[in-house]
């Protein structure tokens, strides 16, 4: 009689080899894919050192004056008569506030908070011409001009914010924005214009640092 073959244990140890192969497949793939994981993570690492390092920061200072960046010469009503006069140079006045009385009771009066700073205007009693006028300068909207040399001027652009110090409020800080920068240059220097709004305390002519971040 015959024995049996028993093909069970044959046919395990093929299982076990196949899964033995296919694990070491998998064990192999996996350390591939750290490894290149890795390597992506180093050059990450190093491309964002390298810009960090590339990056820069530029501050341009000076120091200037505060000026108006509002002026204009208010034209007196021509063929009217001057009755009255209540100009007082570089004297605030506040918007609405009579300036002049006409012969026939109108006035002229201040558009906006200013100062003025320029006066032609006929004696009282006599009549006003086209070439009579009155020069104020808003005390609102302010400004500040100062030169940048030609190797940083690229360093400055429209509408980059700005920070304002007054020399006479030493804890005010005011922000303010760049308007303007000249087409050309004067012995290697560009005119940047920074404007900013007045807080209620800023006269015109006061001292002021300007602070441009890039």
């Amino acid at each position: 009689m015959k024995r049996k073959l028993d093909y069970r244990i044959p046919v395990i140890i093929i299982l076990i080899i196949i899964f033995l192969i296919m694990f070491y497949v998998y064990l192999k793939s996996e350390s591939e894919q750290n490894f290149d994981s890795s390597e992506y993570a180093n050059d990450f690492a190093s491309t964002d050192n390298e810009t960090t390092q590339n990056t820069t920061s530029t501050t341009i200072t000076a120091n200037c004056e505060v000026q108006s960046n509002l002026s204009e010469k208010l034209e007196v009503h021509a063929t009217y008569y001057l009755s009255e006069s209540y100009i007082e140079l570089n004297k605030v006045i506040k918007a609405g506030e009579n300036i002049l009385k006409y012969t026939n009771g109108k006035y002229l009066q201040a558009p906006y908070d200013c100062v003025i700073t320029e006066s032609n205007i006929p004696d009282v009693d006599e009549k006003c011409t086209n070439e009579h006028y009155i020069k104020i300068e808003s005390i609102n909207n302010l400004m500040v001009q100062f030169e940048v040399d030609e190797t940083e001027i690229s360093n400055v652009t429209l509408g980059q914010n700005a920070i304002i110090k007054l020399e006479t409020f030493e804890d005010k800080s005011l922000q303010g924005n760049v308007i303007n920068i000249s087409n050309t240059a004067s012995n290697g220097k560009f005119t940047v214009t920074v404007q900013f709004d007045n807080d209620g305390d800023i006269m015109l002519g006061m001292t002021a640092n300007v602070t441009i971040i890039n």
